[in-house]
């Protein structure tokens, strides 16, 4: 039992090192990866997209009229004059489709499939540049009682995924554990 309890520590001690270096490896690429989109997030977010939101808020994921199109249309479009280099082409691309539906022949449906498509990039990319700029978030509660979701299944699956980074290191502790027990094993028989 004794050799047992010597090789489990001289495996230990040697281990120790490595498993230290990659923990602090990992946590130097997340810290510095946070703190050099933090300013630009920030900026993107006060200068385009909360501006952009806060008109967007009272319709999200609901059917518009013609009135609040043609409003949400004239001040995205102030706000893309000033900042277009912090608005996503995705989202400038929607707005532009919208902008021709409504030009064009007003089609209800038309004008409601693309506005839900806007709604669904601007819930996203807001989300995200809170998240990176540390701001706090909307809740779930708070987006189910204003419906500001396309479907219940989507809500919990960004609930999910926004727990990414956790579950990731999880699973690679679990891994490093499992690693280091058959490593043990195998040393003992």
């Amino acid at each position: 039992m004794s050799n047992f309890i010597s090789t489990f520590k001289n495996y230990f001690l040697l281990l120790l090192e490595p498993i230290i270096a990659l923990l602090i490896g990992i946590l130097t690429v997340l810290v510095t990866k946070n703190s050099n989109t933090y300013n630009a997030a920030r900026e993107r977010l006060n200068n385009a997209y909360h501006p952009i939101f806060i008109i967007a808020e009272p319709y999200l994921f609901k059917s518009i009229d013609i009135t609040f199109a043609k409003y949400f249309i004239d001040e995205y479009y102030k706000i893309e004059n000033l900042y277009s280099l912090y608005i996503y082409p995705s989202l400038r691309l929607r707005v532009d489709l919208l902008s021709k539906i409504i030009a064009n022949d007003y089609n209800q449906s038309k004008a409601d499939e693309h506005w839900k498509l806007i709604c669904q990039y601007l819930n996203k990319d807001y989300d995200n540049l809170c998240r990176k700029a540390h701001m706090p978030l909307r809740s779930t509660s708070y987006r189910m009682n204003y419906k500001q979701f396309s479907d219940k299944f989507s809500l919990y699956w960004e609930k999910f995924l926004s727990f990414r980074p956790y579950l990731i290191l999880i699973i690679f502790y679990v891994i490093l554990v499992i690693l280091f027990i058959n490593r043990l094993n195998s040393l003992v028989d």
